[in-house]
């Protein structure tokens, strides 16, 4: 198990580190900008998490679904569900770029877009829209290779994909020479050219064979039933996923209303903290491979012990870089902004929710578990009381009934992913997703 579990997390961290550092990177060339440029970069983001989380639904349940036929050495079946899973993401992304475009102005104002963030955020998620069905296709693909035990593989593709953005977005976005850059627009359309190169490469993996599934161009078929079981997993995943990107709108509609600052702090925690924890999102993945796999290879214990496991490893990583970013978050902070107040705000930031990223990650990792069992029910059921009733009321009687303004809000997302692993950790307990079909 050790050995399964090394093999599957290295690779896996390395490539979200691939995938998450050009976001950090970017947070630094468009603070030169200022920060409603920040502000409108990543309430552009939140929008464009927000309408794909039918993507990850689809992403998720194909990975169940994919892992759960290797793991009973079913090849055929795994390869039609990867086939099957690419169709499903084309389609589903195609679709969401198009309605992201028409109603995209519509659409940043609901997630609190105003004055001067908004013509900026607009010219941002104009072009991530346009390109969004290669911006959404490397991580799908890249939950598919890990589901089929071939982690190697997204670690390639994502080690193409930030090569690309590290060369070229600084040139785009501030420009030399004799270019003056693009701006704002520059993060957005270095982000779709890497991802459309890393898309082309996927498909090159998958149309010759090179990885444990694969897209047979001479035996292509469409299958409803495998169609049905991909999205019958998919619906409550899409719910899970969805729940809290959506709870994130509101969120940054609370944040909106303490201004830009606030709003551009708020985007750098993310991206700081989304870099930091990256070990733990990949043992979190790897747990959701590892029992998928074992329960297909009739293991039950061992799935459930590995997903034990994996959650200790988490929450111990999670402590001591909470502990690192809470130390130097002051530090952390000046090298996005020389503003005294970001620096202020995103430090407090670091220090009180920083915190509630430990549950975070010991609750993923859980999910994973349920998850790649293809129980999507218990965490979206889950993820709905946690975010819906708890979270977001706690947020709002914090900080506007009980007049702690914006730090109320950070003491909101502390407590409600502490209860959100007291819960998942007591269904994962259960144990009935043992019992779980495909």
């Amino acid at each position: 198990m050790r050995r399964n579990l090394w093999d599957l997390s290295w690779p896996m961290t390395f490539s979200m580190l691939l995938f998450a550092l050009p976001s950090l990177l970017d947070g630094i060339w468009l603070g030169r900008l200022g920060f409603d440029s920040l502000a409108a970069a990543g309430l552009a983001m939140s929008l464009r998490i927000a309408m794909i989380s039918p993507l990850m639904g689809l992403s998720m349940a194909g990975g169940a679904v994919v892992a759960r036929y290797v793991g009973a050495r079913d090849q055929e079946n795994a390869d039609k569900a990867t086939f099957h899973v690419v169709i499903l993401m084309v389609v589903a992304s195609g679709i969401l770029g198009i309605v992201g475009l028409i109603f995209k102005e519509r659409l940043l104002h609901l997630v609190g877009a105003r004055g001067e963030v908004l013509p900026l955020a607009i010219r941002y998620v104009r072009i991530v829209f346009i390109g969004l069905i290669s911006m959404e296709m490397v991580p799908s693909l890249g939950g598919v290779f890990n589901a089929a035990g071939n982690p190697k593989i997204p670690l390639k593709i994502n080690l193409i994909v930030a090569s690309i953005i590290l060369i070229s977005e600084p040139f785009l976005i501030l420009g030399a020479g004799g270019f003056s850059g693009i701006g704002i627009e520059g993060a957005s359309l270095a982000l779709v050219v890497a991802n459309t190169c890393g898309t082309l490469y996927a498909f090159y993996v998958l149309l010759t064979g090179r990885a444990a599934v694969r897209i047979n161009i001479h035996a292509l078929s469409l299958d409803r039933l495998m169609f049905w079981r991909i999205i019958r997993i998919a619906l409550p995943a899409l719910v899970h996923r969805g729940t809290p990107n959506f709870a994130t709108i509101i969120l940054m509609r609370f944040i909106s209303t303490y201004g830009a600052v606030s709003l551009a702090a708020y985007s750098v925690f993310r991206r700081v903290i989304n870099l930091t924890l990256i070990p733990c999102t990949a043992l979190a993945r790897a747990a959701g491979t590892m029992v998928g796999q074992n329960l297909g290879a009739g293991k039950p214990q061992r799935a459930q012990r590995a997903a034990y496991i994996i959650t200790g490893i988490s929450m111990a990583i999670a402590s001591f870089l909470v502990l690192f970013l809470a130390i130097w978050a002051r530090f952390i902070m000046g090298l996005f902004s020389e503003d005294p107040e970001m620096i202020r705000i995103g430090t407090t930031l670091i220090r009180i929710i920083g915190i509630g990223q430990i549950f975070f990650m010991a609750n993923m990792a859980m999910e994973m578990g349920l998850v790649g069992a293809a129980d999507t029910i218990s965490p979206m059921v889950i993820n709905i009381v946690a975010l819906w009733l708890i979270q977001l009321p706690l947020a709002y009687l914090l900080s506007r009934m009980m007049g702690l303004g914006a730090t109320g809000l950070w003491i909101a997302l502390v407590i409600s992913p502490a209860l959100q692993c007291i819960a998942t950790t007591a269904r994962f307990r259960q144990g009935r997703w043992k019992l779980k079909k495909i």
